[in-house]
């Protein structure tokens, strides 16, 4: 991806970069839907035949991982060779990350898209919200695979962003997941509950293409790829810590109480993210 970005830049077409990358998360969402809507039904039938299926399809994909270019002779061998490659990127990307004029987009990345990516759809909160709310189980891939449908639509168009920046998109979104989960605070509300999960669903992939854009502008171009993936890291990290605990606070029936903390985190981290980016992000860094 560093050197689509490059190429579309030399070329003075990185403004379709989030077009791209929405594309990508179309691709992305047309595959989940298709699979929710089939993991349902095999639910039904077994509640075991979603996992396995799942297992084998990761195992087909190894096939075409095997086929990479990354996966080359070229690449180290040795294992404390490639260890020490990988943390020596690690580092580098954090280093391009965590400076000032990247703190803003940080933050956005850590604890929105960290949320919504890792904890919610890719973990175990997602399901245990839509449970809560008393959407029957039968119906609930349903419900996923209708709303995937205008995101879908939505991701395919194209349009021209002329009011709001990148970071102004980030922010939009970032406020659209912040309502979806204060729509989740009352218990067993169907209508606001489903509500609330629509409106994290659709932040959550159109965050991502947003503040994608922030990183590639204000990144290096040396350490383009490194830095993205990096920032995918970091997405994901929230999910080692919060996981247990979702897990503890559904056994004893307090998920209302994660809600809350996941709220108030977000709506701390977006207020430092505006404030940081007013201080000194537009001086620094044009976005």
């Amino acid at each position: 991806m560093r050197y689509l970005f490059d190429y579309l830049k030399t070329h003075k077409l990185d403004h379709i970069w989030e077009y791209i990358a929405r594309r990508k998360q179309l691709i992305l969402r047309i595959g989940g839907t298709i699979a929710v809507f089939i993991g349902g039904f095999l639910y039904i039938w077994n509640v075991r035949l979603p996992s396995i299926i799942r297992g084998v399809f990761f195992l087909l994909a190894v096939f075409p991982l095997l086929r990479m270019k990354f996966m080359d002779s070229s690449q180290p061998t040795h294992i404390k060779e490639a260890s020490a490659s990988y943390v020596r990127h690690i580092w580098t990307g954090m280093r391009e990350l965590l400076n000032r004029k990247m703190l803003p987009t940080v933050l956005l990345i850590f604890t929105i898209q960290g949320v919504t990516a890792s904890i919610f759809i890719g973990g175990i909160l997602r399901p245990l919200m839509i449970e809560r709310t008393g959407l029957p189980i039968a119906d609930q891939s349903n419900y996923l695979a209708i709303v995937s449908i205008p995101i879908i639509f939505l991701l395919f168009r194209r349009f021209k962003h002329r009011l709001l920046s990148p970071y102004g998109r980030a922010i939009l979104w970032s406020v659209c997941v912040i309502a979806g989960f204060a729509l989740n605070i009352p218990s067993h509300s169907l209508v606001s509950g489903l509500l609330g999960i629509t409106l994290i669903l659709f932040g959550n992939y159109f965050i991502t293409p947003a503040t994608s854009v922030l990183i590639n502008k204000a990144a290096s171009s040396e350490h383009r790829a490194t830095t993205l993936s990096t920032a995918s890291l970091l997405s994901s990290m929230p999910y080692i810590v919060a996981a247990p605990l979702i897990g503890l606070a559904a056994d004893k029936n307090e998920l209302t109480l994660v809600v809350e903390i996941l709220l108030a985190l977000m709506i701390l981290a977006v207020l430092i993210s505006i404030i940081a980016h007013k201080s000194y992000g537009d001086r620094e860094v044009t976005i």
